[in-house]
């Protein structure tokens, strides 16, 4: 081996060693509350953003993701089916949020979102306006998707495209875990 070849690669060991296996960045996400007063959203009957109103759930889906993020607009479809089998759900409810907002701006999410209509999910897209929500998670990767429960904790994460991870599956779960604390706690 040249002796250019050897660093090289140990640069690259050491630097997957930095960042250690993604399951260990995802767990570093979970516990953590939410603070989404920063994001606003379009609200497209309106023609305007908005501050975010959450309806009331028991689980909520964030998607964090960038125009100019490839994986983050290749999932798209996938998450336009994932929203449409659960509309019927109202204990399930998802946000795309555009963030960080230094990458997306208004103008862009909404030109996006407009052009892009037929392969986006059936919801109006969010946008953080400050790096609050990055800072409180700590990671700048994308995509992010968060499960929340119904106190905006993260309860599991996906870092990456989602491809054939088991989102609905992860969505069912938690779903399940919350109805069962309430049975036990004697909520509904």
């Amino acid at each position: 081996m040249s002796a250019l070849i050897i660093p090289c690669i140990l640069l690259c060991i050491g630097e997957q060693s930095a960042l250690g296996h993604p399951a260990d960045s995802e767990a570093a996400l979970l516990h953590r509350r939410l603070d989404l007063v920063p994001v606003r959203q379009w609200h497209r009957g309106e023609d305007r953003w908005r501050p975010l109103e959450l309806p009331v759930a028991k689980v909520y889906v964030i998607n964090l993701w960038a125009i100019h993020c490839r994986p983050c607009l290749a999932e798209f479809p996938q998450f336009r089916n994932i929203t449409a089998g659960w509309k019927s759900k109202p204990e399930v409810q998802f946000l795309f949020v555009a963030d960080p907002p230094n990458e997306t701006s208004e103008s862009e999410v909404v030109a996006f979102w407009k052009k892009n209509q037929a392969a986006l999910p059936d919801a109006d897209p969010a946008r953080s306006s400050s790096d609050a929500l990055r800072r409180g998670l700590d990671n700048d990767q994308e995509p992010i998707t968060l499960l929340l429960d119904e106190n905006l904790v993260v309860r599991q994460a996906f870092i990456g495209g989602i491809g054939s991870r088991p989102l609905g599956r992860a969505i069912e779960r938690l779903l399940q875990l919350v109805s069962a604390s309430e049975r036990k706690s004697g909520r509904h």
